[in-house]
């Protein structure tokens, strides 16, 4: 059974500097604390392994993929990492549909907020940009897992309601999505936004109970970001880390010789009125 270890924080009694730490909270929790030396050495060493590991480059990508701004792209509308990620899943599981919800995506990629200790990466420019393992992991820090499982026309027609509901524009639970196109009026009520839900090819989705294939993350299945009760959590199928499927990815198009291309929009979410 897993521990809250706040709640493990919360009890714990601890001597200032050095000594020793024991818990409350069953189980018992012992642990001993020593004065460290020099404590910039340290950190520097530990640092340098993780550089080591992090700045593996795992791809090159034809130019930024976006994030943030007001409203934040990937909280409001179409954004490239929503449809590279949508559709990889999709293409991967081979299901109808894919949702990855925008708050899932954290960073620019290459990411602002991680700065390789390697040198000769190409990080800024036009051309193609170097990628690193620690890129992607800044962008997806979550470590979500990724499953399959099925929608009905209904409850897809309800998940997009909670995507574009809540506090829209800049909810994390904006969809981000693959294999079919919606469109959305947010001046209308909460729960009555949705305007129309189509196949790729414009044949209407209607509110029925016909099933549908769907990729999405693990959390959102379980009715994380608002999803309660649409993705149907007894039949899904965990298929495996959200992470290794976006570095394999990167890492099949270098082997070809390719630049990952930033996907341009298609249109697949529309906002009207």
């Amino acid at each position: 059974m897993p521990y809250n270890y706040r709640q493990l924080d919360n009890h714990a009694s601890a001597t200032p500097k050095s000594g020793t730490v024991t818990s409350t909270y069953p189980p018992k929790v012992k642990v001993t604390a020593t004065k460290v030396k020099n404590p910039k050495a340290m950190v520097k060493k530990y640092k340098d392994q993780l550089s080591a590991k992090l700045d593996v480059k795992i791809g090159k990508v034809s130019g930024v993929f976006p994030r943030g701004g007001s409203p934040a792209v990937e909280r409001s509308g179409e954004t490239p990492m929503g449809n590279f990620m949508a559709d990889l899943m999709r293409s991967k599981y081979k299901t109808d549909f894919a949702i990855q919800n925008g708050g899932g995506i954290r960073d620019t990629f290459p990411a602002k907020t991680y700065i390789p200790a390697a040198t000769g990466l190409v990080r800024t420019g036009t051309g193609p940009l170097d990628v690193t393992l620690g890129d992607a992991f800044t962008v997806f820090p979550f470590g979500n897992q990724i499953a399959t499982t099925v929608v009905t026309g209904a409850n897809l027609w309800k998940a997009l309601e909670n995507g574009v509901g809540g506090n829209y524009p800049g909810d994390g639970r904006f969809p981000q999505i693959s294999g079919f196109k919606f469109s959305f009026d947010a001046s209308k009520p909460i729960g009555s936004r949705i305007v129309e839900v189509t196949k790729l090819d414009g044949t209407a989705i209607a509110k029925d109970s016909k099933e549908y294939t769907l990729t999405t993350l693990d959390f959102v299945i379980y009715g994380g970001d608002g999803y309660v009760n649409v993705f149907s959590p007894a039949r899904a199928k965990v298929q495996g880390a959200l992470l290794d499927v976006f570095v394999d990815a990167l890492k099949a198009d270098m082997a070809a010789g390719k630049v990952t291309q930033v996907p341009a929009a298609d249109g697949r979410i529309k906002k009207v009125g």
